[in-house]
């Protein structure tokens, strides 16, 4: 049953990295980050990167898993809500950012 509960956790960590690695190969290319944002953003690439290895570490030992199991759901969901104000953040600037253009 652990091994079930690793491999879950890691395949939705693994379909979230998908996302961050396409939303920077996006924001790459059309270079619409301020200095800011782009701080911002790597603050949550960093986060996102340490979890990746707190998991891949802990995912190997069974009695650690069971113990760190909660904290690292919590360090997950607290970079998934980061990442998605970040994008509601910039949805809404880029909004913004529109609508002064058709004035």
């Amino acid at each position: 049953m652990m091994q079930k509960d690793v491999q879950t956790f890691r395949r939705k960590l693994d379909a979230f990295s998908r996302k961050l690695e396409r939303r920077t190969r996006e924001f790459n290319e059309t270079g619409t980050f301020s200095d800011v944002q782009r701080a911002y953003w790597d603050h949550v690439i960093t986060r996102h990167g340490r979890l990746h290895h707190r998991v891949a570490a802990t995912a190997a030992h069974p009695r650690a898993w069971e113990r760190m199991r909660d904290e690292l759901g919590r360090e997950y969901d607290a970079v998934l809500n980061e990442f998605a104000r970040f994008m509601e953040r910039l949805d809404a600037n880029q909004m913004k950012a529109k609508r002064r253009e058709m004035r």
